[in-house]
């Protein structure tokens, strides 16, 4: 989940710099913000799709606490974690 949470970060803080400093040249900044960060997201999603065990679209928990709620178990498919995931995606989406 740490992976789709960096995601969620950057694009929140992507929009923020977008949104709320009119006054500025914040449009470029945000854009100049993501930049930055770009290789790493598509890093990511790469990752996190090898974790989609059978190929539907959406990961799979393996069966051991592998998320940051450690003594959670999932196996297969897991709100938690494919929330996350497809939130993340969603945003990938937007910035890309």
């Amino acid at each position: 989940d740490l992976g789709s949470k960096f995601i969620l970060q950057i694009y929140r803080n992507y929009i923020y710099l977008t949104n709320h400093y009119k006054s500025y040249d914040c449009e470029s900044l945000a854009k100049v913000y993501l930049i930055n960060y770009i290789d790493e997201l598509k890093h990511i999603i790469e990752v996190m799709i090898s974790f989609d065990r059978d190929k539907d679209g959406m990961i799979e928990n393996d069966g051991f606490p592998d998320q940051t709620y450690d003594i959670w178990i999932a196996t297969g498919v897991s709100v938690y974690s494919g929330g996350l995931y497809l939130s993340a995606l969603i945003c990938m989406l937007d910035v890309c």
